[in-house]
């Protein structure tokens, strides 16, 4: 018996999707074009099956996504983009991806310049222009999907998929209030960012009108993001004007690792000394010592959600999608880890 060449092997089909996944062609067909009648838990069956058996739609006629982040390095929107990538090219799409440096004027050149190209669709991940000014761009023939940007409970039109912030700062908080701790601090992130925020807002309710301490990141330096160096300066900042602080919230795990950093370098313990939760449950997170309990969600999950959203403006009129389909909200959680004690029991 002749053996072919194995590294020619026929090209998987939408028949051999629907085997797989115990559904029709057309249901198969409908999943990867985004019809709203097969069910979002079926779709992402399907899709994660394609994705899985290395299925690729014919180039022919393909659609173009454009999709906008602040910086492409960074490893939220990395995983994000990396996402947003894999589903729609499973469902027929080519992404071009650009990084705007968080400037508003350059997500408008890059806009434009989408525009020239006739887009089918738009993802703006933490865009810095305004709702009012992302509505104007949003239209039925090239939908806008907003990512980590405030825009549920508002008569914009364009899709928007939400990370709780507010909600995830308070859990984090709380989490160390429930746990003995009574002088809690929070390490920032840059101003005007819309999730810190929302995350400095979180902690002080969950302070319940106790006392608080917010370390602003100021201008330490010239860089949009916060780095480890500012974490790091934040918390030299934070125990030259607290002797008594036994936790901390930081902005992100960025900051966290900075302020373990500093911690470390000043004799104080983590956790016996000072609690430290972070925010965004990077990977790394689990590689310092002590590993960081962090608040998060799954980042597969933003990119699922804002697929869908966008495929949903694309195949149903605007007008008919409900807010819940259109402004999509995603609660987050507290991974449990190392860096906090329980103090409940600590004797006095």
């Amino acid at each position: 018996m002749c053996v072919g060449d194995l590294s020619r092997r026929a090209p998987v089909t939408l028949a051999d999707v629907a085997a797989t996944t115990g559904v029709s062609v057309k249901t198969v067909s409908l999943a990867m074009s985004g019809h709203p009648s097969v069910s979002e838990d079926t779709t992402r069956r399907i899709l994660e099956a394609a994705l899985r058996m290395g299925y690729v739609t014919s180039r022919r006629g393909r659609k173009v996504l454009g999709v906008i982040a602040p910086h492409i390095g960074h490893r939220v929107y990395a995983d994000i983009i990396g996402g947003i990538d894999a589903l729609a090219s499973a469902y027929g799409y080519m992404s071009i991806v650009a990084e705007s440096g968080g400037d508003p004027h350059v997500e408008s050149r890059f806009i434009d310049e989408f525009g020239h190209r006739r887009i089918d669709g738009l993802i703006l991940i933490s865009p810095r222009l305004s709702p009012i000014e992302i509505e104007k761009i949003s239209r039925p023939s090239r939908p806008v999907v907003t990512v980590n940007l405030p825009a549920a409970n508002t008569p914009f039109t364009f899709g928007s998929v939400e990370i709780n912030n507010r909600q995830g700062a308070f859990q984090g908080t709380k989490y160390l209030v429930d746990r003995g701790h009574h002088a809690i601090a929070y390490l920032a992130g840059r101003l005007p960012s819309s999730s810190d925020q929302q995350r400095r807002a979180g902690y002080l309710e969950a302070i319940e009108g106790g006392g608080h301490l917010v370390v602003e990141l100021g201008d330490y330096t010239s860089v949009r993001f916060p780095t480890y160096q500012d974490g790091y300066d934040q918390c030299v900042e934070l125990l030259s004007r607290s002797k008594e602080v036994d936790g901390i919230l930081a902005y992100n795990d960025v900051v966290a690792i900075g302020a373990l950093s500093a911690l470390s370098d000043r004799g104080r313990d983590v956790p016996g000394d000072i609690s430290l939760v972070s925010f965004d449950n990077l990977l790394i997170g689990q590689f310092v010592r002590p590993q960081l309990t962090s608040v998060g969600v799954q980042r597969d999950a933003i990119a699922w959600q804002a697929i869908q959203t966008l495929f949903s403006m694309t195949t149903v009129e605007n007008g008919r999608l409900g807010a819940n389909e259109l402004h999509r909200m995603l609660q987050p959680m507290v991974i449990e880890r190392e860096s906090v004690r329980d103090r409940r029991f600590t004797a006095a």
